[in-house]
């Protein structure tokens, strides 16, 4: 009885070929197309929030609609659905599109699938976006345009002067001093100044009325 065993360079040969075979489409053109002329997938599985489309059109109406939108022969879209509701409401009569040909209908449900799982499974490097967006803020650039919100900036820059310490969240009961502990409950009101602030849910109507008195009107509300 015999086995054969592939050498290293055997297996370094095959794969260099595999890699070889892998060549850009050579029909691979930008159109420009109306946008009636496309349609979304049926089923999309992506859902795009509101706040999603709003940066979007920020970021298009700051830097142009520069990634274009990829559909099958039938103009069906199979990835950009976002920035295509996005063109929609900036009333643009036309984006550039590439067009797959030859996919069957079952490569094309796995493209859809995978353009969005496999964009979600990367990570940030908070440093250096950290020092990338104090770049853009320096030069007073409309920040908006890249979905970063406020909150999330100052979360970013707060964080990075705050001293590293334990996770809280991998803290037992007994490890947490007594000014850490939990010192609210449901229905709590606490008044600040003129502010006050209630320990509730913020969909019911009895959080509000239990800090606003009848009539009184807010300059602001703030939930979470």
């Amino acid at each position: 009885m015999s086995t054969a065993i592939q050498s290293p360079k055997a297996k370094t040969k095959a794969t260099a070929k595999s890699a070889d075979a892998i060549k850009l489409p050579e029909d691979l053109q930008i159109v420009r197309r109306k946008l009636d002329d496309l349609k979304a997938w049926e089923g999309n599985p992506r859902i795009h929030s509101e706040k999603q489309i709003v940066a979007l059109m920020a970021s298009i109406q700051r830097l142009g609609f520069r990634v274009p939108i990829i559909i099958n022969e039938n103009g069906e879209i199979l990835a950009g659905h976002g920035r295509w509701e996005a063109a929609k409401r900036l009333g643009m009569p036309e984006v550039p599109t590439i067009m797959v040909v030859g996919w069957s209908k079952t490569e094309q449900r796995a493209f859809v699938i995978s353009d969005n799982k496999l964009a979600s499974m990367s990570t940030w490097d908070k440093d250096l976006l950290l020092h990338e967006v104090e770049i853009l803020l320096e030069e007073e650039f409309e920040i908006e345009t890249t979905g970063l919100t406020t909150a999330e900036l100052d979360i970013m820059i707060d964080g990075a002067a705050e001293p590293e310490g334990p996770d809280k969240e991998d803290l037992q009961p007994q490890d947490i001093g007594e000014e850490e502990m939990v010192v609210t409950k449901f229905g709590d009101v606490w008044k600040l100044d003129q502010h006050r602030i209630v320990c509730g849910d913020a969909l019911k109507e009895s959080s509000y009325a239990a800090i606003m008195k009848d009539g009184e009107l807010a300059q602001m509300c703030i939930t979470d």
